[in-house]
């Protein structure tokens, strides 16, 4: 089919079909195109460079993305990869106007992490100092439940700002959203970074044919319940599995709702 090479050329299969590559990316840039580009797309997408720089930007990373990864369908292999050190410092060049103005920022503008009913979690954003000397910041947050292990510091180069997420006061199995801020204190620019937590369940039950189930149907019957298939006149005991998906001990009880039913313990942690 005309046009199939160019596509399966620039496109990776993954596990749902065709899909853009990161690492073929890698592969055809050079790791620190890739992160060169990746700097300036978001420089653009968070608005910190001026609109002439900005401009600029964007017709460098326009020609850039034509002439590294748009293959024709015909020609030579020296007309495919021509001309890479040209683009590699335009790309540095524009790159480096860039690094000038943003100063500092923050990696990451949004994170979602999962996070343990009733327990906490630790999670890395990274500063980046794109200049050649130390560069002092702040960060607060603006959500309890978002604390910051460091609300100041000086960085050179890349740096590792670490913070707490604490469910403690969280509602389980529900998604909550927060705030935190860095700011360059050289330039006064301020990054929000926002989190949203999706916290766990506190409790789980686990059918004894789960398993089973999920083998042989897409659609569990017998989720929330137990079968029995008890003949008259006798008995039959199974074992139901809870699971403690909160980060904190959990004191349970258990009762049965007829008398016919009976279960070996009532209580425990």
């Amino acid at each position: 089919i005309p046009g199939m090479a160019v596509a399966s050329y620039v496109l990776w299969p993954g596990e749902n079909g065709a899909e853009p590559s990161q690492r073929l990316e890698a592969m055809r840039e050079g790791i620190q195109e890739t992160e060169a580009r990746i700097f300036l797309e978001q420089a653009l997408d968070r608005g910190t460079l001026g609109e002439v720089l900005a401009k600029r930007v964007q017709r460098v990373l326009f020609e850039h993305q034509r002439e590294t990864y748009f293959i024709t369908i015909s020609g030579t292999r020296d007309e495919f990869f021509s001309g890479w050190q040209d683009r590699s410092r335009r790309l540095f060049g524009v790159a480096a106007e860039a690094a000038a103005v943003v100063g500092l920022d923050v990696d990451a503008a949004a994170i979602a992490v999962p996070v343990p009913a009733r327990g906490k979690k630790r999670v890395i954003v990274n500063l980046r100092n794109w200049t050649t000397r130390p560069r002092r910041w702040n960060a607060e947050s603006q959500t309890p439940w978002i604390v910051l292990e460091k609300t100041s510091g000086s960085t050179r180069g890349h740096d590792e700002l670490a913070v707490r997420l604490d469910a403690a006061g969280l509602e389980p199995q529900k998604t909550a959203k927060g705030t935190f801020t860095v700011t360059d204190v050289g330039s006064g620019r301020v990054y929000a970074v926002e989190v949203t937590a999706n916290v766990s369940k506190v409790l789980d039950y686990i059918s004894p044919d789960a398993l089973i189930d999920r083998k042989r149907f897409r659609y569990i019957p017998d989720v929330d319940n137990v079968v029995f298939n008890v003949p008259v006149g006798g008995e039959q005991t199974r074992e139901i599995t809870f699971v403690n998906r909160s980060g904190a001990e959990l004191s349970w009880k258990s009762g049965v709702s007829m008398p016919w039913i009976k279960v070996d313990s009532v209580s425990g942690k």
